[in-house]
């Protein structure tokens, strides 16, 4: 769900972190829209109880490591 929202949203998943995931967008107005759509479609979804969600937006550069 998350991944999907953040594509259509026209930003990008950047890495997941265990039940957690890092994703970039151009503005933090995108990022509000996607997380805002996230929480939608969790809360409608007949199949699955809606679950709690934590968001943190944070603006500037993004750094991705990489670990080898």
């Amino acid at each position: 769900l998350v991944e999907r929202v953040v594509i259509e949203g026209g930003g990008r998943l950047v890495k997941t972190l265990g039940d957690g995931t890092m994703s970039s967008f151009v503005s933090a107005r995108d990022a509000l829209t996607a997380v805002q759509e996230v929480h939608r479609q969790n809360a409608t979804d007949p199949g699955d109880p809606a679950l709690d969600l934590l968001v943190g937006i944070e603006s500037g550069a993004v750094i991705a490591s990489i670990s080898y």
